[in-house]
């Protein structure tokens, strides 16, 4: 969790280094890249006058971003994130998405079920990141700086319905490495096997799922993949699934192109499902059209969540040691 630490002029130096470490973001916004410290100090006395609570957020005595959120807003009486900016140095690690799981989980606090922002129309970069994060467009306008802001408003639900698939980040170390030793001291088999990787060298494990992503250092015969983990709205890492690229000999007959798993705490509460459902899309955005799912002959549960995502059954194989595999295959291309 981050910790949020109220935002003062006292703090300006902070913020400064954190706005100024965004030059594009700084220029969509007021037309210039940098700011001076008197014009962040400035933001930070109208926050304070309008209501508005504008915090450093850190992670592990780390600055690594600002929020400002208004809870009431008086011209329309609804609740605005006004800001969420993360240092540069830190994108591409998931400390965006945590931030904002963080603020909902605070929202929820409050029985507020929904909230706005605003996002200049030429930032195609933000446009992406709040897409994906389920807002939706609701309007537009012209701010003080006669920029033209698109409205979106995001809805939200309970925590317990909302789950995603997050690449493999540094931000969520603390949270994947309890979902590692819970799995690793039950005993039980680790699935997908990406997930018996030890994650003590964190940074080094990270690479390595970068790399089978690249296709680079794979061993003779393996295929490219691609890791996600299953994370819901407290951080928490529910379970992981690796994605072949394309079908070898081995993984046409046994192993097919998704390998997912959940950690024993939180089975029998649907999120197989949801992640094979998930997993699907992430395989239908790679062009794999026909996805190959597979389980062992006497894994009853794993083969209904197969049929709920639309499994087709194919022939079966029998391994070596004759163990019987269950094949289906899942048209991608009718997903949305």
């Amino acid at each position: 969790m981050f910790q949020w630490i109220p935002s003062t002029v006292g703090l300006v130096e902070v913020e400064e280094e954190i706005t100024n470490s965004n030059p594009y973001f700084n220029f969509v916004s007021k037309g210039k890249e940098q700011f001076t410290r008197d014009e962040i100090k400035a933001e930070i006395e109208e926050a304070g006058r309008v209501g508005a609570g504008r915090f450093i957020l850190q992670d592990k005595g780390n600055n690594i971003g600002v929020l400002e959120y208004l809870l009431h807003n008086a011209s329309d009486h609804c609740t605005w994130l006004g800001l969420l900016l993360i240092k540069k140095e830190c994108h591409g690690q998931g400390y965006g998405t945590r931030a904002l799981l963080q603020f909902e989980q605070f929202l929820r606090g409050k029985a507020i079920s929904k909230y706005r922002i605003g996002v200049i129309a030429e930032n195609e970069p933000a446009h992406r990141f709040w897409g994906r994060h389920g807002f939706q467009k609701v309007g537009a306008t012209i701010n003080q700086d006669h920029k033209e802001f698109v409205i979106y408003e995001k809805v939200l639900h309970p925590v317990s319905s909302e789950v995603w698939l997050v690449k493999p980040n540094l931000a969520l170390e603390d949270e994947y490495k309890s979902f590692y030793e819970e799995w690793k001291s039950s005993g039980e088999n680790m699935v997908p096997w990406v997930i018996s990787k030890d994650p003590s060298n964190f940074q080094s494990m990270l690479q390595s799922l970068t790399d089978s992503e690249l296709g680079e250092g794979l061993p003779e015969g393996w295929v490219p993949d691609s890791t996600y983990w299953l994370v819901d709205g407290n951080c928490r890492v529910l379970g992981a699934v690796n994605i072949r690229h394309r079908l070898n000999e081995s993984l046409y007959s046994a192993g097919g192109h998704i390998g997912y798993g959940i950690r024993p705490s939180e089975r029998r509460k649907g999120y197989a499902t949801k992640l094979l459902e998930l997993s699907l899309l992430k395989a239908k955005e790679l062009g794999i059209d026909r996805v190959l799912v597979v389980c062992d002959s006497d894994n009853i549960a794993s083969e209904r969540i197969i049929l709920k995502n639309g499994g087709v059954r194919d022939t079966d194989f029998v391994e070596e040691d004759g163990n019987m595999i269950k094949r289906f295959w899942i048209n991608t291309s009718v997903l949305e």
